[in-house]
């Protein structure tokens, strides 16, 4: 049996191919006075049509044409070149993030305020969800179907609903597109790797002498991504910041280091033992011990020594191997000259592959135990065991033998719609309508082979069954019957990758698990009109209502949740969530053609929302355009925005995590027993998060250089009851806070003695956020055929704070996704005939690790907790150069291009940046190029 979501997609789907059939039944094209077709435009930011210099709040727009000629697969690639959008990540910046499932993504981020802040729309209308935590999959939308990508910068939830506190992010399709388009492309990498191939078919064509458009595309495309690093030199200098061993409280050495030569120093790939006599003996090929040299060390890293052999960051793969297809098929028909009904069936599909870091097990004291009697101790350690009278030591590996973690992720988006639009007179007035109801799903698989941490314990206790000599693990050895196979911790090609011992360590038959469903079930209508005027023009009104339900079913492996795994741990979620949603918008001219206003007018946007679980909230804007001439243009808007929960923060089950945590318990003045137990789940009684959001700018358009167009927009979002995860003490702390009754709090349990046994850990509307800029653009064209344009944003502030985390300003800290003060993206484009190119330059200025350290080399003063000392804390900016080129050509009744893209001519690397031996570089910043020069070259053909 079907779920009910499900049975309506089904039923949906086979509505939009039954539409295919009975269209031709219906009258004839939409026309207006003039007997031409009447083409709609949707201008983002605004259900009301208006051009996009004169909304009052700031529009950037990327052509179609400017995706795909730019080169890259990805359209996010393209998209994070724009100043505006920072903290977007691909898929391969994705491909890292095991545990959380989120390999193969491609996000949107505005702000660097997140992805689920930043709302996405395709044609005006949210997508379905590819993400348990809500995030759409921009890589799903037909590339080239395309026509383009508006950009709203700033908050419009009372326009559009939530989440878009940050902006809006709306891809717009040429619905109308008439004709066939095939292209095929290929792109390499000047390393040799990142071969990729891209095909994409396109056709419209009307039916029914015009009265009907059908709409088919499709898109495959397949990349070998980059395997490890692909020999990029820059990876292989080991930069990772570490504590400093030279530092003391009273010497003036900086308490952290930042160096190149720096790696793991806790395990190497054959094992390490890592404390007690017999520290730092390794163990080679064949088990064999040696000594391993230790550089200046301090905790898990170490700088110099064997370094080169420890340095796990270039086994990653730089970009995992990807596979992709999706399909658009769209019929519309006019059944009268004023209604129209369309449907339309969308699927993509997408599967990622990639290698990612050793199983590494990083030893401590009491993590990983080798036993003097373990069946696989080599003969000379025993004795040395035996002579410094020890009877055990820890050991650390990054186990070789196992290879590395395989990571592989598919989903399967299904989105299906019917709708109708039109148009109808009422009391004088011509109003256009449209209405839209959409079901959709996203089929979640992820697979990856991380081990059960209790499984590897007692698959390296390994001795020999004295009845019949063979080497067993010790716990089978006791009478457990659970499948242990013994795996030998201390050597390199010591143990078959592929033995039982390594699937029973993995557990489930050989995958961590992660399978689901994702499902949002969406109507929507608006219609919009101008029923009234005033002395200055006609007031434009749009009134808009939607309905949504969100649900999740996805369910993980039993040693996933609760957590056992290394990594990995993928997360289950069962939850469904429904918002209804009604907002009217106006615009209202209040001065026209004066001596001193060309035009002014204002703009009032309201949305009440009224979510299940949060209740009602409501969202408004207002704004206004002032043209105090032709040249010059005022601009101005101020509204309250929301981000909802989402399923993730609400539903996701508890994990328990007991005896570890040390906690100090004000109410009883006291460290709470160690043996209290951590309860990590969502939180039912979240609230949405409030945004206040106001932009200033101005337009110069001068009437005595008209080919020149500037814009300056000053920019500032505070959000109030940010959520945020918080830590147990945190919990206990914010108790005491709110009040100083023991037992008041409902999120700790206490036994009757009043001790602590359960503190309950969830997300909670905690934090503040304030980001804070300026952005300009200009458009310069000094010829018919060469023209300029550029983009350039100013970060000011990008503040978040706490009772816990006071307030620092991330802006400048470019290590991770963080924003730098200033990123610019400056084209020239060129044509002459047939002949077409461009060159644009893009730019990241320089920036630091974190603005808390304290940079010094000696005289230092006294670290603090908010305020640590660093040697080094500086990252190069960094200027990159993308070029195209494209001939256009004719064969007989139709036209052809030919085209070659370069991204980073100058093969620029990325500067130094804080890693981990984990993972590449690339994992921890948006900001930069971490593949090299890149090149795409391709063939279009249009009939």
């Amino acid at each position: 049996m079907l779920s009910t979501p499900r049975k309506k997609l089904s039923l949906l789907i086979h509505a939009c191919i039954v539409s295919s059939f009975t269209f031709p039944l219906g009258a004839y094209a939409q026309q207006n006075g003039d007997g031409q077709v009447v083409e709609e435009v949707v201008i983002t930011g605004s259900r009301i049509r208006r051009d996009g210099y004169a909304a009052p709040t700031p529009l950037t727009v990327v052509i179609g044409d400017t995706l795909r000629d730019s080169g890259d697969t990805s359209i996010v690639s393209y998209l994070l070149t724009l100043p505006a959008v920072a903290g977007a990540r691909t898929s391969s910046a994705q491909s890292g993030l095991i545990g959380q499932g989120m390999a193969g993504l491609e996000t949107m981020s505005l702000r660097s305020l997140g992805e689920d802040r930043t709302l996405v729309l395709l044609d005006g209308e949210r997508m379905t969800p590819s993400h348990y935590l809500g995030y759409s999959d921009v890589g799903t939308i037909p590339s080239n179907l395309i026509s383009r990508v508006d950009i709203v910068t700033g908050g419009a939830s009372a326009v559009y609903g939530a989440d878009a506190v940050a902006g809006v992010v709306n891809f717009v399709l040429d619905n109308d597109y008439t004709g066939f388009e095939a292209e095929v492309s290929r792109g390499f990498n000047y390393y040799g790797d990142d071969n990729n191939e891209k095909v994409t078919l396109t056709a419209g064509f009307p039916f029914a002498n015009g009265r009907g458009h059908v709409l088919l595309s499709g898109e495959t495309y397949g990349s070998d991504g980059i395997d490890k690093d692909g020999g990029r030199k820059w990876n292989n200098t080991g930069w990772i910041r570490s504590p400093n061993p030279g530092h003391t409280i009273t010497n003036g050495l900086p308490q952290l280091r930042f160096a190149p030569n720096t790696a793991l120093s806790t395990a190497t790939a054959g094992g390490l033992i890592v404390g007690g006599p017999l520290k730092g003996t390794s163990f080679g090929d064949g088990g064999t011990p040696g000594n391993f040299i230790y550089g200046d060390a301090i905790g898990s890293f170490m700088t110099g020594g064997d370094w080169e052999k420890n340095n796990i960051r270039p086994l990653n793969d730089m970009k995992p191997a990807q596979s992709s297809q999706n399909t658009f098929t769209r019929v519309s028909y006019d059944l009268t000259d004023n209604f129209n009904v369309f449907g339309q069936l969308r699927w993509a599909s997408t599967k990622v592959d990639s290698f990612q870091f050793p199983m590494v097990l990083a030893g401590t004291s009491t993590a990983y135990v080798i036993q003097r009697d373990n069946a696989f101790l080599p003969a000379s350690v025993g004795a040395a065991m035996d002579a410094a009278k020890i009877k055990s030591f820890p050991i650390g590996s990054w186990n070789q033998d196992m290879g590395r973690v395989d990571n592989i992720g598919r989903r399967i988006t299904t989105e299906a719609t019917l709708g109708a639009e039109g148009t109808f007179e009422l009391a004088n007035t011509e109003w256009e309508w449209r209405a839209r109801y959409t079901v959709g799903e996203t089929d979640i698989k992820v697979r990856n082979k991380s081990v059960v941490l209790d499984r590897y314990r007692q698959t390296i206790d390994a001795v020999v069954d004295p009845a019949n000599g063979r080497v067993v693990c010790r716990s089978v050895l006791k009478g457990d019957s659970n499948g242990c196979t013994p795996w030998n911790p201390m050597g390199i090609g010591v143990n078959d990758g592929n033995a039982p011992a390594h699937k029973w360590m993995i557990g489930n038959d050989g995958f961590a698990t992660q399978d689901g469903i994702l499902e949002r079930d969406t109507f929507a209508a608006s219609v919009t009109g101008d029923p009234f005027s005033t002395w200055a023009g006609p007031v434009s009104v749009a009134l808009s209502v939607e309905s949504r339900t969100d649900s999740s079913d996805v369910e993980s492996d039993g040693f996933s949740f609760p957590s056992k795994r290394s990594l990995g741990n993928l997360t289950p979620l069962v939850g469904e969530l429904s918002v209804k949603e009604a907002a009217i918008e106006l615009i209202v001219p209040l001065a026209i053609d004066q001596s001193w206003a060309r035009s002014l007018d204002l703009s009032l946007a309201v949305r009440g929302t009224d979510y299940e679980r949060s209740g009602r909230v409501a969202t408004w804007k207002v704004g206004s355009t002032y043209a105090i001439t032709d040249s010059i243009k005022l601009r101005v808007t101020k509204s309250k925005d929301i981000r909802a929960p989402n399923l993730f923060e609400l539903f996701v089950p508890g994990q328990a995590g007991c005896g570890s945590a040390v906690i100090f318990d004000p109410f009883r003045k006291e460290q709470a027993p160690q043996a209290l137990c951590g309860i990590t789940s969502g939180n039912p009684n979240l609230r949405p998060e409030i945004a206040d959001t106001t932009n200033i700018g101005f337009v110069f358009t001068p009437t005595f250089l008209p080919a020149l167009s500037l814009s300056v927009d000053y920019w500032e979002i505070d959000m109030e009851d940010a959520i945020q995860g918080v830590s147990l003490q945190q919990i206990v702390d914010i108790c005491f806070l709110e009040s100083q009754v023991l037992g008041s709090c409902k999120f700790i349990t206490r036994n009757s003695g009043g001790t602590i046994t359960e503190i309950h850990q969830s997300p909670i509307n905690l934090a503040e956020k304030v980001v804070e800029g300026v952005d300009a653009e200009a458009s310069y064209s000094l010829s018919e055929n060469f023209s300029l344009h550029g983009n350039v944003t100013f970060y000011l502030k990008n503040f978040s704070e706490s009772i816990f985390n006071p307030r620092t300003d991330g802006v400048g800290e470019v290590s991770g996704f963080g924003v730098p003060d200033v990123k610019a993206n400056i084209s020239a484009t060129y044509a002459s005939g047939p002949l077409s190119g461009s060159l644009t330059a893009r730019m990241i200025s320089e920036g630091v690790i974190s603005n808390r350290y304290i940079e010094c080399t000696s005289g230092c003063p006294a670290p603090t907790s908010e305020n640590p000392t660093i040697n080094k804390n500086d990252i190069a900016g960094r200027t990159y150069l993308d070029g195209t080129l494209k001939y256009q050509f004719g064969f007989g009744d139709s036209e052809g291009e030919v085209f070659v893209a370069v991204r980073n001519m100058l093969d620029s690397d990325p500067p130094n940046m804080d890693s981990s031996y984990f993972y590449y570089m690339g994992l921890f910043s948006s900001n930069y190029d971490f593949f090299g020069r890149t090149f795409r070259v391709g063939v279009r053909f249009k009939i």
